[in-house]
């Protein structure tokens, strides 16, 4: 059980999300490539809910008690409107679904979400992208890790011959 709290609660933690915990379940905690994914999919899922809500919270709670900020805050969000949003038309749904799916730093849920903020797209919407993203995302990075794992055990296996 304690386990299964380890791996849900390193999603949580910004830049390593599932691209740490899943490697982490499967490789240090020894747990089964389903249980690890599986449970990165459902804390995927909750912190995606969370930060959707959150995020539009966060940003008017700053511009509302942090008088000097707000300017930059407009400022910001408004040139990255203006800057990507021709972009973000012309690819759709699939940019903000393959964007959380890369298991890359910078990318993933915290970021997906961020975006879906700053492009105003709405609630249901952004949070089925971000979900389906972040599924694919665990089931690559889970792939990634076994195969990893493989290949360093054949590695191993000749080294020691």
């Amino acid at each position: 059980m304690l386990n299964v709290l380890i791996v849900f609660a390193l999603n949580f933690v910004p830049l390593l999300e599932a691209r740490f915990a899943i490697p982490y379940g499967i490789l240090v905690l020894e747990m089964s490539f389903f249980s690890s994914v599986l449970i990165s999919c459902i804390a995927g899922l909750t912190l995606s809910s969370f930060l959707l809500w959150f995020v539009p919270q966060f940003i008017w709670l700053v511009k509302t008690h942090i008088k000097f900020l707000e300017p930059l805050i407009d400022k910001v969000l408004e040139r990255a409107r203006t800057k990507n949003s021709e972009k973000l038309a012309l690819a759709g749904n699939l940019a903000l679904i393959t964007f959380v799916a890369i298991p890359l730093p910078g990318s993933g849920i915290f970021t997906g979400s961020l975006i879906a903020y700053i492009f105003n797209i709405p609630y249901k919407r952004a949070w089925i992208l971000i979900s389906i993203g972040a599924i694919v995302s665990c089931v690559l990075i889970g792939v990634l890790t076994l195969s990893g794992k493989g290949l360093w055990d054949i590695i191993a296996t000749v080294w020691a011959a």
